[in-house]
C-alpha cells in the first residue's frame, strides 16, 4: 500500500544547445530565483520579529542613497502540482493469538539504531527509483546534524596563523532562527570550533529574554538594533543595516578581523576562521588595491557571469576593508528589483550582491568597466573563493527544501558559480574569458553557455608574485 502527496513544485524552462529541460526549482537559492520570488524567501532571513523588547543599540539615522530604475513584475509562472509517492514498508501479517488472549501484541519501541536503519532503506529505496528515473546521473544524500557538531577536527590547540596582536571576530547577522535552535545552536558551536574568535550576534529590536539569557552564556556580545523603515530591493537595507552595526561593534572590541555569516546558516568545520585567515596570507594583496586585504567569499552565488557578483552570504576580511564593504548608508524607496528571467535585463537589475560590490569597488578608486574580463580581474586581484565544501557550509535556505537540480548542470550555464579552482586559474592567469555579456544578453536564466564559446583562453602562467594580466 501506499500514501499519495501532492508537493507543489515551480517548474523552469532551461533552454540547452539542442533541447529544452524543465528543471524544478530548489526554494530560497539566493539569485537562483526570479528577484521577486528571492524576496518574498529572503523576508524570512531578514525581517525583524514583532516589537516586543527593548533597545540595547538603537539604529542610527541612517544616509539613504537613491538611484537605479524601477522595472515592472512580470506574471510569476503558474505552480504545477506534481503527484509523489511516500514509501511505506508491507504490513506483516498478524500472529494468531491464543484462544482467551484477548490483548495486542506489544508494538516494538523506536530507537535511534532502528531510526537510522529506517532512513538507510528509504535512502536506498529513494536512490534506487531516481537512477531509474534519471540514467545520466547519480542520486546523492546528505545529512546535516541539527545538533551542534563539528564535522572536522581540529589540528592544533594553537592556531598556527593568528599574528601577535590580530583577533578575529564573528558577526552574525540576522533575527534568531528559533526552529531547531538553529541560530543557538550554531553560537555554542562556534564557541567550541573557534574558541578564539569574538562571538557577536547583530539582531532585531524585540530579542526574547529567554534567548538572550542563553545566548549571553555562552560568552556572545548580542547588539539588537532598528531595522530601516525601507527594507530596500530584496531586503538589503536589513542586511546592510544588522551588518554595519555588527561591524562596529567588532571594531570596539578590537577586532582585526571578521568572519560575516547569517543567522540561517552554520560552519561545521573547526577552525574556519583559522583557514580564511590562512588564504589571505597565502595570496597577499597589491600594496596601490585601495584594500588592507583581500575579502575571502563563499563560492555559492559568486557568479562567474555576472559581473561584480561576489558571495555576501559568508565573507572574511580586514575590519576596515569589512566596515567598508558594509558602509550603512542605506537604498532608497527608488531602487527596486522587478521579475526578470532574460539574462541580459537580470544582469542590470539592482542585485543586492552587485551593489554592494560596486559601491566598495568605486571607494577603493577603482573604475568599473562593466565586461566579464574585468570582473575576472577583480575576482583574480581583490579577493579569494571558499568552496562550501572547505568550511562544510549550510544554509537553511538552500537545503531547506530536499531537493536540489544537478549543481553540476548549473555550472555550465551563465548563472555558473566561480569555485576555488577556477577562482585559482584566474589568480595565476591562465584564463580569461571568451563570451562577453552581449553573447549572453538574449539568453534565459540557466540557459547553457555553448561549450564551443566558453572555453577559456589560456595565457602563461604569471611568475609568483606577478599580478594576471588586465
Amino acid at each position: 500500500m501506499s500514501k499519495r502527496n501532492l508537493i507543489p513544485w515551480r517548474k523552469k524552462t532551461v533552454a540547452g544547445p539542442d533541447r529544452t529541460h524543465d528543471i524544478a526549482s530548489s526554494e530560497g537559492v539566493d539569485v537562483d530565483e526570479p528577484p521577486d520570488a528571492e524576496q518574498a524567501a529572503e523576508a524570512d532571513a531578514e525581517s525583524p520579529p514583532e516589537d516586543t523588547g527593548t533597545v540595547d543599540v538603537a539604529q542610527p539615522a541612517a544616509e539613504v542613497e537613491d538611484g537605479g530604475t524601477a522595472t515592472g513584475s512580470e506574471p510569476e509562472e503558474a505552480e504545477e502540482t506534481f503527484e509523489t509517492e511516500t514509501l511505506e514498508e508491507p504490513a506483516e501479517p498478524a500472529e494468531a493469538l491464543d484462544d482467551g488472549d484477548a490483548t495486542e501484541a506489544d508494538e516494538t519501541p523506536e530507537t535511534p539504531e532502528s531510526r537510522d536503519e529506517a532512513l538507510r532503506r528509504l535512502s536506498n529505496e529513494l536512490a534506487s527509483r531516481l537512477d531509474g528515473c534519471t540514467a545520466d546521473a547519480w542520486g546523492l544524500f546528505r545529512r546535516f546534524p541539527k545538533s551542534p557538531t563539528s564535522s572536522t577536527l581540529s589540528v592544533s590547540t594553537r592556531p598556527p596563523a593568528v599574528s601577535d596582536g590580530e583577533k578575529t571576530g564573528i558577526v552574525m547577522q540576522g533575527p534568531v532562527i528559533d526552529e531547531d535552535e538553529l541560530t543557538l545552536g550554531t553560537l555554542r558551536l562556534y564557541r567550541e570550533t573557534m574558541p578564539e574568535a569574538v562571538p557577536i550576534l547583530s539582531t532585531w529590536r524585540g530579542l526574547s529574554s529567554e534567548n538572550r539569557d542563553r545566548i549571553e552564556a555562552l560568552g556572545v556580545t548580542i547588539v539588537e538594533s532598528d531595522p530601516p523603515k525601507c527594507r530596500g530591493p530584496q531586503n538589503l537595507n536589513l542586511q546592510i543595516a544588522s551588518t554595519a552595526q555588527g561591524m562596529r561593534q567588532a571594531q570596539s572590541l578590537g577586532c582585526t578581523h571578521v568572519l560575516k555569516t547569517r543567522t540561517d546558516t552554520r560552519i561545521h568545520a573547526s577552525d574556519a576562521d583559522q583557514f580564511c585567515r590562512g588564504l589571505l596570507m597565502q595570496f597577499p594583496l597589491a600594496e596601490d588595491a585601495g584594500q588592507v586585504e583581500r575579502i575571502a567569499v563563499l563560492d555559492f552565488a559568486t557568479r562567474l557571469f555576472m559581473p561584480y557578483h561576489p558571495s555576501d552570504i559568508m565573507m572574511f576580511g580586514h575590519i576596515d576593508d569589512m566596515l567598508r564593504y558594509w558602509n550603512p548608508k542605506l537604498y532608497g524607496e527608488k531602487v527596486t528589483s522587478g521579475h526578470e528571467t532574460q539574462f541580459g535585463r537580470l544582469v542590470r537589475q539592482p542585485l543586492p550582491e552587485m551593489m554592494l560590490c560596486k559601491r566598495f569597488l568605486r571607494s577603493t578608486g577603482a573604475t568599473l568597466q562593466g565586461t566579464l574580463a574585468h570582473w575576472w580581474q577583480i575576482l583574480a586581484q581583490r579577493f579569494v573563493v571558499v568552496d562550501r565544501t572547505s568550511v562544510d557550509h549550510f544554509w537553511i535556505k538552500e537545503y531547506g527544501s530536499g531537493y536540489h537540480p544537478n549543481q553540476s548542470q548549473w555550472d555550465r550555464t551563465n548563472m555558473a558559480i566561480c569555485h576555488f579552482p577556477q577562482w585559482l586559474q584566474m589568480h595565476l592567469g591562465g584564463v580569461r574569458p571568451a563570451v562577453d555579456l552581449k553573447d549572453l544578453a538574449q539568453q534565459q536564466m540557466f540557459d547553457f553557455v555553448h561549450e564551443g564559446n566558453c572555453r577559456p583562453r589560456r595565457e602563461p602562467l604569471a611568475a609568483a608574485g606577478q599580478q594576471p594580466p588586465g
